[in-house]
């Protein structure tokens, strides 16, 4: 009788326990793997737009399933529906939110010495928030918004890495009010498939469209005035964050391509040098990116940044790194459309495009994230230097200067009241009396306070306009709108 073979008993043994341990492994990383927005929602990215019910049924099922990712409501809309935040960071990150937040905020203020920056930066990682779809209608953003969360919970080759270095905040539906109008009424037209003639009803748009919230008001116009209940809720919960970047994915018209920084002219003056350079690399970033896949893109034209009402610009007031990204698109183009070239552009593509920039954005930041810190840092620091303060007077009115300070707090501007009377030398708005005495009840608002350069571009008489072209409205001095000396 044959001996059995001990060793080949061993092992198949050991090669039968490898198995099942690999298999069960393969099991725990199923069960711990975030899930795709296709396994919650049942399509793929383009396929359709998802009503905001299912963003935050996704968003929900994101955070429940990755210790990474944070469900955060911030506020409510007119119509009753939660606007939510996803705050995605390392766990080691999420335990000490409350310090890094703390640290951050020091870099606001121009008293932290150069030492004390450069000890934060180093240490702390930058804070990035993304918002998209202000304007309901340009609905390919959202889209993104999912598959970019969804990227970074399960460490996508992409953006492998950049948590260590950031703390992303993405607001995927910034108007969800108007986004459900959009998409409610482009369900109701299209046919089984889309048809991409532009003639087609689906690509027609009745009024009022989705751009606008509940009260028909632009909320890309409304950041630096805070008249909308959306905006309100996003200013609150601003100066938790005070990001070092902010990016607000748009769309514009679909015969167009995609729209990154640096901006166009004109540029308000007010600006550090580094949020201009910041800028610059961030579109050199998403050039690289855009470049090897060979889609086709634009920088320096159109959209400027000048008017602080705008979802860059107002950001980049307050000392982040603001920029718009633009992907051909908006209303009219629906899941997908012919264009003027003769090539057809669909959701998908659009989604992509963002995708894709969003990436390149992170990695950037990620990459330099000390230098970003310091940057702003130093930017901060010389917020306000050798800026007269603004004092404010009451007059026969005292809703009116009421008014105004409440609108100036509401923004994160510090202002002082006199308890008493004071003397002081002041230079007189055109059209307001000359005065040297000043009455108690008189406020205060220094320039050199964190939010100093917003304070400025507010209140002073005229913001220098250094272009024949200005994408809106180019004067806003708060004293001459509240009619206050």
């Amino acid at each position: 009788m044959a001996r059995p073979n001990f060793r080949r008993s061993v092992r198949r043994a050991a090669v039968a326990a490898f198995l099942v341990q690999a298999a069960a492994a393969g099991v725990a990383a199923a069960q711990q793997a975030p899930p795709s927005p296709a396994d919650v929602l049942g399509y793929g990215l383009g396929e359709r737009f998802t009503p905001y019910a299912g963003v935050q049924r996704y968003a929900r099922a994101l955070a429940e399933a990755s210790p990474l990712v944070e469900y955060q409501p911030y506020g409510t809309t007119p119509e009753g529906r939660e606007l939510i935040q996803l705050v995605i960071a390392t766990p080691e990150h999420h335990r000490r939110l409350s310090q890094i937040l703390a640290a951050n905020d020091e870099l606001t203020r121009p008293e932290t010495s150069a030492q004390r920056a450069r000890e934060i930066a180093e240490t702390n990682p930058a804070v990035v928030y993304f918002s998209y779809g202000v304007h309901g209608n340009e609905s390919s953003s959202s889209e993104a918004a999912l598959y970019t969360a969804w990227d970074l919970a399960r460490g996508a080759p992409e953006v492998a890495g950049v948590l260590e270095r950031l703390v992303v905040v993405i607001d995927p539906v910034a108007n969800p009010d108007g986004r459900d109008r959009y998409v409610g009424w482009f369900n109701s037209v299209v046919g089984a498939r889309p048809n991409v003639n532009p003639q087609a009803r689906e690509h027609r748009e009745p009024w009022p469209g989705g751009r606008f919230n509940h009260y028909l008001f632009d909320l890309n116009r409304d950041w630096s005035w805070g008249t909308q209940p959306e905006t309100r809720a996003r200013l609150a919960t601003w100066w938790r964050w005070n990001p070092q970047v902010h990016v607000d994915f748009h769309e514009m018209y679909y015969n167009s391509s995609y729209f990154f920084f640096p901006a166009a002219a004109p540029i308000n003056p007010i600006y550090p040098e580094h949020i201009l350079e910041w800028g610059r690399r961030f579109g050199q970033g998403n050039a690289r990116a855009f470049d090897q896949f060979g889609w086709a893109y634009y920088t320096g034209e159109a959209f400027d940044l000048f008017y602080p009402g705008y979802g860059d610009s107002w950001p980049s007031l307050t000392g982040a790194v603001g920029m718009t990204y633009e992907q051909a698109g908006h209303g009219a183009a629906g899941l997908a459309i012919q264009q003027q070239s003769g090539d057809t552009l669909t959701l998908h593509d659009r989604a992509q495009h963002h995708r894709t920039a969003g990436h390149a954005t992170l990695r950037t930041a990620a990459a330099e994230k000390t230098r970003l810190l310091l940057d702003y840092a130093a930017g901060q620091r010389t917020a306000g230097a050798g800026e007269a303060d603004f004092l404010l007077v009451p007059g026969d009115d005292p809703t009116r200067i009421e008014a105004l300070v409440a609108h100036l707090r509401q923004q994160g501007i510090q202002v002082e009241r006199a308890s008493s009377g004071f003397a002081a030398r002041a230079t007189a708005y055109p059209g307001w009396q000359p005065r040297t005495q000043f009455p108690a009840g008189t406020y205060r608002v220094r320039t050199r306070q964190p939010l100093g350069r917003l304070a400025i571009t507010l209140l002073q008489q005229e913001t220098e306009l250094k272009a024949e072209y200005s994408y809106d409205v180019s004067a806003w001095s708060l004293p001459y709108a509240y009619g206050v000396a």
